[in-house]
């Protein structure tokens, strides 16, 4: 394949109407299936999804991933969108799909299809871009539900990774005080060397912590946040997962604790420009590295 000629865009939301825009300005005919709805600017919507894949090159699927169903992040289609075999290869040959991350059954079905594979939910430079707007929207959303102020508050953030030392560093910045939970010993020592206090991860180290934090964030996929934990939580504090799912604490312990949590999930598509254009450059650096796209494109 010389050049991408036709790309499908499936699911999602506004990330994804700027990743079709973007392609189209490469030249490409763009078909959205199942996309938030198109302006008179955006590539027109198909409602048919064997039709949107029939002749791709390039199939763009959301970044949330897919459900244990195998459907698609698609809050704004009116039907699941799922990827069988059969409609895979409606596709051209060789076509190329992009997922934040693969369901087996539909990497079985892409194989089966002579379509390759592409998952960016591991991308090192793609995280780093998604890390801010997420950190950004754990703070709206701090502000929106937490009834006292950031300035002056104790918040325990569970974890850090990317999102975490984003998140961490703007908490200090307002004024609140800062204790990073991490595993590894010199993780910790980078928290501590950033301005937070650091402690490990351990129940009885996580349960004493909750019981002074007015705020509470989990950003580590493992269910660290657990029953014992959750039992130390002040009534005033707010809790906040920023885990994909299952999540980053025991939701069904939290709701039996009448532990109210805000599982924040998704926030990079808060910022969509921001988070569709980062999207785009990691799947066009893959695509001009195996020559679907020419370097000047």
């Amino acid at each position: 394949m010389s050049a991408v000629r036709k790309v499908a865009v499936l699911g999602g939301d506004a990330r994804e109407l700027v990743i079709a825009r973007r392609f189209q300005e490469l030249g490409a005919g763009v078909a959205c299936h199942g996309t938030p709805a198109p302006t008179d600017d955006d590539p027109p919507m198909v409602a048919d999804l064997a039709a949107a894949l029939t002749d791709a090159d390039v199939i763009v699927t959301p970044a949330p991933g897919m459900a244990e169903d195998t459907s698609l992040y698609a809050p704004a289609s009116a039907t699941p969108i799922r990827l069988s075999t059969d409609v895979l290869a409606l596709a051209s040959d060789g076509a190329h799909l992009f997922a934040g991350a693969f369901h087996p059954e539909v990497e079985e079905a892409a194989r089966s299809a002579g379509v390759r594979c592409h998952a960016f939910a591991e991308d090192d430079r793609l995280q780093v871009r998604h890390a801010i707007p997420t950190a950004e929207g754990a703070i709206a959303r701090t502000i929106e539900h937490f009834d006292g102020t950031i300035n002056h508050a104790r918040a325990l953030v569970v974890g850090y990774g990317r999102i975490a030392v984003i998140l961490s560093a703007y908490l200090r910045s307002m004024g609140a005080s800062t204790v990073v939970a991490a595993r590894r010993p010199e993780i910790r020592a980078r928290a501590v060397a950033a301005g937070h206090e650091s402690i490990e991860t351990t129940p009885q180290a996580l349960a004493d912590a909750a019981a002074t934090a007015d705020l509470l964030y989990t950003t580590a996929p493992a269910h660290l946040v657990t029953v014992d934990v959750l039992q130390q939580v002040r009534p005033h504090a707010l809790v906040m997962d920023l885990a994909s799912p299952p999540g980053g604490l025991d939701h069904a312990a939290a709701e039996k604790l009448g532990v109210e949590v805000v599982w924040a999930r998704g926030q990079a598509g808060t910022a969509p420009t921001h988070s569709g254009y980062a999207q785009f450059d990691v799947m066009v650096d893959l695509l001009r590295g195996l020559g679907a796209v020419p370097d000047h494109g």
